[in-house]
């Protein structure tokens, strides 16, 4: 769609702004730079002095920029200054109250209506639905759950098998038996909500209604505003607890499949303190607190007699960890099990598989970490995780991999010294390229060092674990203590008009320092532009404030090369952050892909499936059973570490929209009802339009990965395979992805279908490609592949007789001990010279990649199983890797039955030789390395597509630019010539494929 054209006003400033400044009259003046310096000084100076002038008297514009809070009390003002004190006043007597053990520490705690706590606990098998028991066991005795029975751990001495997921429980429980708990919420320093926040969330986190998820929450909100204890200061001196992790409740959108709820966004919630087991660096009304552990203790002498336990206990092991691994080879955890699992004095309690049971029994988990000097503690699901207060309870010494899995938490209840009781290892230097060894940075610790820090691990142990919520005699300060006194601090201050301890604010010399930077940047980008510009620089900076198009690049982007060379100067991706139904909650739904393929397994690892053992015709590492359909996976995954993924979209040089539309199209695909077909990409269209960065170029700066055939998403009316996803104007306008495009519509590009190899190096790569050029290939040619149904006259028939007739050609077919063995595939395929790949299912297949990572040079039998598709990936000059050999010429009606070994032996033996040597320099760009390393330079098929696809987003960009669209893709019969045009061709002539298209 072309862009309007400039209405007359703007037309005429263009005109006047390109005019050479001949002529007197009606031309639009242009300031010299002289004048915006003196422009920008006199702003400059005019905000200095008036914040000046606003320090001394109280000037309005500080007024406006400071204005100080509703709420805000000044310090000043609680104190009367007397300049002339006169001698004859005697001095006033001091009070002599009565002490108050419990002044300014009251507490009011509401008596909430039962729906709003002890009702979701009635059905408690709901609130964890697929489990069989749901969490009855968990909420049992106040949330500590059920009992532990016998052994080391019981529940005579205060042990029980606690939840993660149940503080909101336990610090109710806590809350009933507080000492200065009172009636009076004017007395009170501060007012609890006991509201059963993660048990009504848990109940309904895979609801399809976000109405549903939030009904509650918006309840107690409204619940709340209309009390008179809330109207005393707008809910700024209530609390709650929210037992899960901060990111549960922070659905931002009003979409039916994001996940969570908006609890902690809704307006009323936000002014009160959340306190959550998890929070938000960038939000000031969370506060983190310990995630419950499994020892309840009710009295100071429970605790020591514990701390004297672990104290004296035999720790055999130098480290220990206890956890499952996560998606993908490169992950820290992944580094951490090999590393123990290859020490002798790492203990590795292996929490997957078949050991996965023994996790959730609290003895066996607990014993792990008491045998150990240090414990690993990764990030979690989240950042943190509940293991990191079990091994502290053990006396083990927790080793974090980031400063974000407990220093900037849990800043309540452990000390600001971190390295008195734990150790920082970070994640990037045992991952990245230091490769550091967990064992010898542990051993470098000196042994008194050992002991000082082990001292002060197990003196944290009374702060951190949750006293029996069934005690009214609790003789020490546990984790509530701690973390209510810090409430009622901070409600103080709130009182008093301070700022929260991470919301402070600014002094205004930071601001004066601001303006100061933005204005000293402007002048020198001014006289950049003077004198690097030439004579038509003088132009530059009034086209910034003249010039305004919705196409054009903010002057940040311009600026962003001052201080060097910017790598991502034109490649900067922004990434939609789409609600879950467009694509995480597909994948979760992964058993409805598929009626005959297990697609829950072959999800794993972010689209690259379950590992595979290297060795014999595969890597040695990095290989993977990868599913041909699982590549919007595998992009998004990478995506996630572009190198040049920018968090603001203005500043981007394209969009890019993690739609999973291959899970949606399979999932979909033999329904009868079209309105179900399309159903989602009719939704995610209208999400995408009401979007302001759609608006910007109407969608042709975005583009998403559909990793499926075209034909799946193509369908052109009421009857019909597939769904109409790319017949939509606005999916039209982006730039799409599939692993077959379509050679009559100019829709979308095709991209490699993925392998088995995803590398994690250079180095692994190099050594690839080697093996593959020393290769011993005794079979001149092979096929893999089984026949399709028909006559045996059809091109695989042929394939089929031709080769079982040969001595020189190998082939397997439809036998599953064969053709679903990867490493089978691709003993074949390196074993041969040449392999044949005749169309798959459509015109293409996944073989043809295999074969050149296999370093097998391809035969086709038809253009448009790789020289119309691949263009972006493979060289336009085919001959140079490839032999084509039509497919009517071996199975034709004509009769012709080609010989395809004579062809092939026809070939002299010094091309063979180069077109093997361009295939195997061809396998870093048709190979998808794994997103998680760090030690590669070279661009495989990922950076290829993106690259491609920004040089086509700025093409369009400067045709929008200049008034025009810029053309790049055609319907109709020739459209497939295009893609074929040589840099500058324009011309569409007759061609060699003709024939066949």
């Amino acid at each position: 769609m072309k862009p309007p054209p400039p209405s007359p006003a703007i037309a005429a400033a263009s005109d006047a702004a390109h005019d050479g400044g001949a002529g007197a009259g009606g031309g639009l003046l242009r300031p010299s730079r002289i004048c915006y310096m003196a422009i920008l000084s006199t702003v400059f100076w005019f905000l200095v002095f008036s914040l000046q002038s606003s320090i001394h008297g109280g000037g309005d514009l500080a007024a406006v920029l400071f204005k100080p809070s509703s709420l805000s009390l000044p310090l000043l003002n609680n104190f009367a200054f007397d300049q002339n004190p006169s001698p004859e006043d005697p001095p006033p007597s001091p009070p002599s109250p009565a002490v108050d053990p419990c002044a300014g520490r009251y507490i009011y705690m509401y008596d909430l209506p039962s729906r709003f706590n002890s009702d979701i606990l009635l059905d408690c098998r709901a609130l964890r639905p697929w489990m069989p028991d749901g969490m009855c066991r968990y909420v049992a005795n106040g949330g500590m759950g059920e009992p532990l029975a016998g052994g080391d751990f019981s529940a005579g001495d205060g042990w029980f098998d606690t939840d993660q997921f149940t503080l909101d429980v336990i610090f109710h429980g806590r809350m009933k038996h507080y000492p200065c708990l009172t009636k009076s919420p004017t007395a009170a320093a501060a007012v609890f909500v006991p509201y059963y926040g993660s048990c009504d969330l848990g109940r309904n986190l895979f609801h399809l209604n976000a109405t549903v998820k939030d009904a509650l929450a918006a309840d107690l909100a409204t619940w709340l505003t209309r009390r008179p204890e809330w109207t005393a200061m707008s809910g700024h001196d209530h609390f709650f607890v929210a037992g899960r992790t901060t990111w549960d409740f922070r659905r931002n959108q009003e979409t039916t499949w994001e996940w969570g709820n908006k609890l902690l966004n809704l307006p009323a919630v936000i002014n009160m303190t959340a306190i959550l087991i998890e929070s938000s660096p960038w939000n000031s009304h969370n506060l983190a607190v310990p995630y419950p552990t499994y020892f309840h203790p009710s009295t100071a002498e429970a605790i020591s007699t514990w701390q004297s336990r672990v104290h004296a206990a035999k720790r055999p092991w130098l480290f220990s960890f206890a956890g499952g691994p996560r998606k993908g080879n490169g992950t820290i955890r992944a580094e951490i099990i090999k590393q123990c699992g290859d020490s002798t004095v790492c203990k590795l309690f292996h929490c997957h598989g078949a050991g996965a049971k023994g996790c959730s029994e609290p003895g066996s988990v607990m014993r792990v970490f008491e045998s150990a000097t240090f414990c690993l503690e990764p990030r979690g699901d989240t950042m943190t995780r509940r293991s990191t207060f079990d091994a502290i309870l053990a006396g083990c010494i927790p080793v974090f991999f980031h400063p974000g899995s407990a220093y900037t938490q849990y800043t309540l209840h452990l000390p600001a010294e971190h390295g008195k009781w734990s150790v920082l290892i970070m994640h990037s230097d045992v991952t990245g390229p230091r490769n550091v060894s967990i064992e010898e940075t542990l051993r470098g610790i000196s042994p008194e060092k050992v002991r000082e820090m082990r001292e002060e691990v197990i003196r944290l142990i009374p702060t951190v674990v949750y006293a029996d919520v069934r005690s009214s005699r609790v003789d020490f300060k546990d984790a509530f203590d701690v973390a209510v006194d810090a409430v009622i601090e901070r409600v103080a201050r709130r009182r008093r008009g301070e700022p929260d301890g991470r919301n402070f604010r600014r002094p205004r010399v930071c601001f004066l320092a601001m303006i100061s930077a933005t204005f000293w940047s402007l002048i020198i980008y001014v006289h950049h532009t003077a004198t690097q510009g030439g004579g038509g620089g003088s132009t530059a900076m009034a086209s910034v404030f003249l010039r305004p198009s919705a196409f054009s690049r903010p002057l940040l982007t311009s600026l962003r090369i001052i201080g060097g060379e910017d790598r991502c100067a034109g490649r900067r991706v922004y990434m939609y952050e789409l609600p879950a139904r467009f694509n995480a909650d597909l994948v979760r739904d992964c058993a409805l892909y598929s009626r005959s393929i297990d697609v829950c397994r072959l999800a794993v690892n972010d689209g690259f499936g379950p590992s595979l053992p290297g060795g014999g015709a595969m890597p040695d590492r990095d290989v993977y059973d990868t599913d041909q359909y699982m590549l919007a996976l595998i992009y998004h995954a990478r995506m996630h570490r572009y190198e040049c993924l920018t968090h603001d979209a203005s500043n981007a040089d394209a969009v890019f929209v993690p739609f999973y539309a291959g899970f949606d199209a399979a999932m979909n695909l033999w329904k009868r009802d079209l309105l179900a077909r399309d159903a989602l990409p009719l939704q995610l269209v209208e999400w995408l339009t009401r979007r302001p960065e759609w608006r910007a170029m109407g969608g042709r700066d975005h583009f998403l990965v559909a990793a499926r055939p075209v034909w799946d998403f193509f369908r052109g009316g009421d009857e019909g395979w597939g769904n109409a996803l790319l017949t939509y104007p606005a999916i039209r306008n982006t730039t799409v992805l599939t692993v077959e495009a379509n050679p009559w519509k100019g829709i979308d590009f095709g991209v490699p279908f993925p392998s088995h190899f995803h590398p994690t190096s250079d180095a692994d790569m190099v050594q690839w490609q080697e093996r593959m050029r020393r290769r011993d290939r005794r079979w001149l040619w092979a096929f893999a592949g089984a026949p399709r149904p028909g006559s045996a006259k059809t091109v695989r028939g042929e394939i089929i007789s031709q080769c079982s007739a040969s001595p020189s050609c190998t082939h397997f077919g439809s036998s599953p001990g064969h053709y679903n063995s990867p490493d089978k595939i691709m003993e074949l395929l390196e074993s041969a010279t040449f392999c044949i790949q005749p169309r798959g299912d459509s015109f293409t297949r996944k073989s043809t990649f295999d074969s050149m990572l296999a370093g097998c040079i391809p035969v086709f039998l038809h253009p448009a199983s790789a020289y119309t598709q691949y263009t972006w990936h493979l060289p336009r000059d085919y001959h140079t890797y490839s032999v084509f050999i039509p497919h009517t010429d071996v199975a034709g009606e004509g009769g012709k039955n080609a010989s395809i070994e004579e062809r092939l032996r026809s070939i002299p033996a010094a091309m063979v030789e180069r077109m093997r040597e361009e295939v195997i320099r061809l396998i870093p760009r048709i190979t998808y390395r794994d997103p998680a390393a760090t030690l590669v330079t070279f661009r495989d098929a990922f950076d290829v597509a993106v690259d491609a696809v920004l040089d086509r987003v700025a093409r369009r960009r400067r045709a929008a630019a200049e008034g025009r669209e810029y053309v790049d893709v055609f319907d109709g019969h020739d459209s497939w010539k295009h893609d074929l045009l040589e840099d500058g061709q324009t011309e569409i002539g007759p061609h060699e494929f003709d024939p066949y298209l």
